[in-house]
Parts: structure tokens; C-alpha cells; sequence
């Protein structure tokens, strides 16, 4: 974490933090939007393509068709698997139905082999400290930045 400061993730707090967000002025949000989306494509799309193509035969597939993707939003976040109209393999899978059995082995009624990586958990213990680090570096510099003097901290 960052100068010796240790922050403890904690659910309601951060849906509280969410709720917050929604207040501040477009141009806080705009700008909050493209930190995170630069956050998310620096830090989480690069391990979590990097843990997929370790993934035993779909993995490589789904790397490189773009199944995960960063998306604008005002934290940090990505999304995996899209409904494109092009499948991934000849059977018509598409990314969003091999994300879950790729990482917990369960092929419900596929015939297709499958196997437990934990590929997206693996992935977010090794982006988890780093994106909360920076985004809350980016929460800072923009509270500062937009604070009118009615509120501190």
C-alpha cells in the first residue's frame, strides 16, 4: 500500500464511497471515469490476459479474441466475456459462457473438457492492492481538486 497506510476493504463502506461518487460534479465524474478506465487498462486487463493464457486450451482462444475488457465506469473495473456474434469456438461458445467453467472446472452439460484454474481469483490477488492503491491516490487528487472549502478531511 501506499507510504505506510493500510486500508482494510470492507463492503458497506465502499457501496457508501459509491453512493458518494454519484454526487460529485460532472467534471469530478468525467475526470474519475478516465483515471479509472486508465487504471483498469494498466493494471487489471494486463494480469487478468496474463492468468488467462494460462488457462489449458481455452485460454489462449480467449485471450486472444479480447474477452476481457475494460469498461468506463467511475472505479476501476472490467468486464469478462462479451455476446458477440462471432463465437470463440466452433461450437458457439462465446466468452461469457467459457469465463466460468474455464476458471471453476464445472462443464455443466458440455461435453468439453474443462479444468479448476481459478484463473480471475489468481488474477485479482495480484491487481487487487495495486488498482485500490492507485485509485485511491486518484480519489485524493480529485477531492482536492473539486473541493469548494465545505467539507475536509
Amino acid at each position: 500500500m501506499s507510504d505506510g497506510v493500510f486500508v482494510k476493504y470492507n463492503a458497506r463502506q465502499f457501496a457508501a464511497l459509491q453512493r458518494d461518487l454519484k454526487g460529485l460534479p460532472k467534471e469530478a465524474s468525467r475526470e474519475m471515469r478516465l483515471e479509472s478506465k486508465d487504471i483498469a487498462k494498466r493494471i487489471m486487463k494486463p494480469e487478468l490476459d496474463r492468468q488467462l493464457g494460462q488457462v489449458p486450451i481455452w485460454g489462449p482462444r480467449m485471450r486472444d479474441r479480447n474477452v476481457v475488457w475494460v469498461v468506463s465506469d467511475r472505479i476501476p473495473k472490467v468486464k469478462i466475456g462479451s455476446q458477440s456474434k462471432k463465437p470463440i469456438v466452433s461450437g458457439g461458445a462465446t466468452g461469457i459462457w467459457l469465463r466460468h467453467p474455464t476458471a471453476r472446472g464445472y462443464r455443466g452439460n458440455s461435453f468439453a473438457p474443462f479444468q479448476e484454474t481459478r484463473w480471475m481469483r489468481k488474477a485479482s490477488k495480484e491487481y487487487k492492492d495495486p488498482v485500490f492503491d492507485a485509485w485511491s491516490k486518484v480519489v485524493e487528487k480529485i477531492c482536492r481538486k473539486f473541493n469548494a472549502g465545505g467539507y475536509s478531511y
